[in-house]
């Protein structure tokens, strides 16, 4: 072998094993250990490279927000999906358990200057609204954060109208395979 194909095949097993590492190693961990994603790794998350696969105007059009809907997002990050469901909705409600990633989205509507969101600490479990308060209700590749998915769709189930849509977005297969069997 030449030296650029000696190379060439340590990069793309370099490649391999970190993909490996987060597809296989870190789902499984996340999987078994419930945790939320720490507030510094949101901007990381949410950045460029998500826009090109979620280009979140896109994904606000597929989901179907109609002005005048009450909208809830169930972990919104740094607001990605948040501020444009604003432009449609009359109002978006955001809650997340971490304080900072509230602090982000509030940080950003004082800039965008918007009275249409309503960024929360809350947990998911204890949604800190009255039963059927919501049009929608929607999350992007939120619940493989929650510790218990059952009780959260049980509390979004309370706050969501009788003829409310919910909306869930992950690309877990753990998820595909599973979320069957817990509704």
């Amino acid at each position: 072998m030449i030296w650029w194909q000696i190379v060439l095949w340590c990069v793309f097993g370099l490649i391999c094993g970190i993909l490996f590492l987060h597809l296989v190693i870190i789902r499984i961990i996340r999987h078994i250990w419930k945790f939320p994603i720490p507030s510094w790794a949101i901007e990381f998350i949410e950045g460029p490279h998500r826009n090109r696969v979620q280009p979140p105007g896109q994904v606000i059009e597929w989901m179907g927000i109609k002005l005048g809907m009450r909208v809830l997002e169930l972990g919104p990050g740094a607001g990605v999906f948040t501020f444009p469901a604003s432009e449609l909705a009359s109002e978006v409600h955001a809650i997340d358990i971490e304080p900072k990633v509230v602090d982000i989205i509030r940080k950003k509507n004082g800039r965008k200057g918007s009275e249409k969101h309503f960024p929360v600490v809350s947990d998911a479990h204890n949604i800190p609204y009255p039963d059927k308060s919501f049009d929608m209700i929607f999350h992007v590749a939120c619940l493989p954060e929650i510790s218990n998915p059952v009780g959260v769709l049980k509390e979004v189930r309370r706050v969501l109208k009788d003829n409310g849509i919910l909306l869930m977005e992950s690309c877990s297969l753990i998820q595909i395979i599973l979320l069957p069997a817990l509704l």
